[in-house]
């Protein structure tokens, strides 16, 4: 059966052009009966409600929403970089250069929000008249709108803090002054929790078929309440005495003052709640699931614990027949500017359409990768830290995929004794690159990757070349997730996962790591070892009392600041490119480490030698790139600000 997505026809007709806080109705309407009047209808009517959510942006100038290759968290959260054309959104971010009076990317969800919202609240003032399948299905319509009202809501807590909530449609005369303010970071967290428990939860299906795949169902729901109670206990809104002159026109501080232990309680409650939900239907995806190497899911040979894990962790949220892992996902029609495209390697002979090469991972990121002990590369002592830029041949089976046919090329130490996700997602020079069909021969399922390895050095098949001036990489590295190996003429199609059941544990271990006490943390480590087992490295415990373990780390694994370091880089390796490094590293208080340029490698070399630069990294020489204080928070549009003045703007923007 052909599947339903999300996304239809029906949501050009009812997505206004219109774009602000303001812009609560359309000035006209043409038979807005004709949206409800049969069955089919109705559930169109209901997917567009879902079809403003700003995982995309929104653009009228288009005939439908499209995935935005430069959305906020994706590109400016120090996990990739690339090059930036005159007045690329990315670069004005990184380089600071980003003010109420243009704010561009994070514009995009504002705008998005409350034309989401609106959709949602107009659809509710009709769906008691409208046509439906059967009574049960409105009161499931009725669920799915008010948890997508609930995650409105989060996206602009999540971009701008503190937000106006809005619990109903509003009257399009409405004089300006009755508009709503901004409540207080609790006061809207309380909102869309009841939302969730008292209106979404109790008719919300506890899963939906394949046919109906992204539709809201009680598991996302309760990831949803999890992820913005994580929030409201980080530091960034717990007792965050940054914002102390922060409040609305009422005097409320709009950022609670005083740290709460009592919140990562709450959040340790709400996240086991939905683990126990989400393990009815949903399970880390593992090597038995993707199964020996096929025609369907290429690559990676089997037998050992790392080639399993890389085969585990690169089809985990990708296998369209298995979303086991997948608690929600976001279902809608991909674009040639979608990752998948920006990352596969460039070909001589194209598909059908051009690869852009361009998605570059920072050197930075590529050092946050375990080793394959399960550790830090600073905290092992097997890895050569202080030489992890020297040369050296590549062994053979360097990655454990049995690929023996380059034995003579040369790499970096840092690359080699990594964990699985490592290979599994990033491409370095002379490594390796999944995928079915390169330079239009088809290749064996079993040894399906690129032939002869990546060519990153100046001239070399998949680097910069001479007069290139797009399509290539800035760093000298290659992005793998989310590219499908089987990938061949056309890109393959797959959910963008935005719930998966791994952050619930590791948001379950996180709270757990902060309420303290030798319980908690033991219960800790067992969750984050859930995604450490799967990733085919040691679990904790015995990373910690390994030979290779730093001292200051031996030994530690009750040792609360420990624990919580490896929650924190745990979430930055599994969600890698996954649209959460941006908020974690902001509600953390740490954004500062994105005050550094990007660094990679000497595209420019022509050799090896020279590529590598003698072992000295370089930075992105394409922008300077910068973090403000004023960037913990987005700026509210300032064209907002001015139609609506109850609306105070964000922090430290001047």
């Amino acid at each position: 059966m052909k599947k339903k997505y999300i996304f239809s026809a029906i949501c050009v007709a009812l997505t206004i052009s219109g774009c602000n806080y303001l812009d609560i109705v359309p000035d006209e309407r043409v038979q807005i009966e004709d949206a409800y009047n049969t069955p089919s209808r109705t559930e169109g009517y209901l997917y567009s409600c879902y079809g403003l959510m700003p995982v995309t942006r929104a653009c009228s100038e288009r005939s439908q929403p499209y995935y935005d290759w430069t959305p906020l968290d994706r590109n400016t959260g120090g996990e990739i970089t690339t090059y930036y054309k005159v007045g690329e959104q990315g670069g004005t971010f990184t380089t600071g250069n980003y003010s109420p009076a243009s704010p561009e990317m994070s514009k995009n969800t504002w705008d998005s929000v409350w034309r989401g919202l609106r959709q949602c609240y107009e659809f509710l003032s009709i769906l008691d008249v409208a046509k439906v399948y059967n009574e049960d299905d409105r009161e499931t319509y009725r669920a799915e709108v008010y948890f997508l009202i609930a995650y409105y809501h989060f996206k602009a807590l999540q971009a701008y803090g503190p937000t106006c909530i809005i619990e109903s449609a509003m009257d399009p005369n409405i004089e300006v002054d009755k508009i709503p303010e901004r409540s207080t970071y609790d006061q809207v967290v309380d909102f869309i929790v009841k939302t969730l428990d008292e209106k979404a939860l109790p008719n919300l299906k506890e899963e939906h078929t394949q046919q109906y795949l992204g539709r809201a169902t009680k598991s996302a729901a309760l990831a949803l309440k999890s992820r913005v109670l994580l929030y409201a206990a980080s530091p960034l809104f717990n007792g965050n005495t940054d914002y102390s002159g922060f409040k609305n026109a009422a005097g409320e501080n709009l950022i609670s003052q005083e740290y709460k232990i009592e919140k990562w309680q709450a959040c340790a409650d709400a996240t086991l709640a939905a683990i126990q939900e989400a393990e009815k239907h949903h399970r880390l995806y593992q090597y038995a699931d993707a199964g020996e190497p096929s025609q369907s899911k290429p690559g990676f040979s089997s037998g050992n614990i790392s080639t399993e894990a890389q085969r585990a962790v690169r089809y985990c949220f990708m296998d369209q027949q298995n979303l086991c892992e997948v608690i929600w996902g976001d279902n809608r029609a991909e674009s040639a500017y979608e990752v998948q495209s920006r990352s596969i390697v460039r070909q001589s002979k194209q598909p059908p359409f051009a690869q852009t090469n361009s998605a570059a991972p920072t050197l930075q990121i590529v050092e946050l990768f375990y080793t394959e002990n399960g550790l830090p590369i600073d905290k092992d002592k097997s890895f050569p830290y202080d030489q992890r830029y020297t040369l050296q041949n590549l062994p053979s089976n360097f990655d454990h995929n049995n690929y023996a046919d380059r034995t003579n090329d040369k790499t970096i130490k840092l690359h080699l004794n990594r964990e699985p996700r490592f290979y599994a997602w990033i491409g370095f020079p002379n490594g390796n690159y999944e995928i079915s069909r390169y330079n239009a021969v088809d290749l064996s399922f079993d040894k399906a990757y690129v032939p002869g390895g990546l060519k990153m050095v100046f001239g070399g098949a998949h680097g910069l070349t001479q007069n290139r001036t797009t399509h290539y990489s800035v760093t000298g590295y290659l992005n793998k997730k989310f590219v499908h190996p089987g990938f061949t003429k056309t890109r393959v199609s797959y959910p963008f996962p935005i719930f998966r059941i791994a952050e619930l544990y590791l948001n379950y271990a996180e709270a757990l790591i902060e309420l303290g006490g030798d319980v908690n943390l033991q219960t800790a480590r067992d969750y984050i070892d859930k995604v450490r087992v799967r990733a085919g490295i040691p679990t904790i415990y015995e990373s910690l009392n390994s030979e290779f373990t730093a001292d200051e780390w031996k030994g530690k694994e009750n040792d609360q600041d420990i624990l919580r370091q490896i929650v924190r880089q745990e979430r930055q390796i599994e969600f890698y490119l996954e649209n959460q490094r941006f908020w974690d590293l902001r509600r953390w208080k740490i954004a500062e480490i994105l005050d550094e340029h990007f660094l990679g490698w000497n595209i420019e070399g022509k050799d090896i030698v020279t590529f590598f630069n003698n072992g000295v990294p370089v930075p992105n020489a394409m922008l300077e790139n910068h973090f403000y204080k004023s960037q913990y928070l987005m700026p509210i549009p300032l064209t907002e600000i001015q139609k609506t003045p109850q609306i105070v703007q964000n922090p430290f923007y001047n």
